[in-house]
C-alpha cells in the first residue's frame, strides 16, 4: 500500500518540478532531455523510498 502513496506523491512532485522549475516555466512541457532523466530519477527514487519504508513497517509488525 506504500508503493502506491510513494507513486502516487513521486509523480506529483515530479509533475510539480516541471511545471514550476524547469524551462518553459508554467507548462508540463520539457525542453531538454536532461530534465526528464532528472525527473525519472526522481520517480524511481520516490518509489525505492517507499518500498524501503513499506518493507521495515512490515518487518517491524511482524516482529512486534
Amino acid at each position: 500500500m506504500a508503493r502506491i502513496g510513494g507513486l502516487f506523491t513521486s509523480v506529483t512532485a515530479s509533475l510539480l518540478l516541471s511545471y514550476y522549475f524547469i524551462p518553459p516555466f508554467y507548462r508540463l512541457t520539457i525542453a531538454a532531455g536532461n530534465n526528464l532523466i532528472a525527473l525519472v530519477v526522481l520517480v524511481v527514487v520516490g518509489l525505492t523510498v517507499a518500498s524501503v519504508v513499506d518493507l521495515a513497517a512490515r518487518q517491524s509488525r511482524r516482529v512486534a
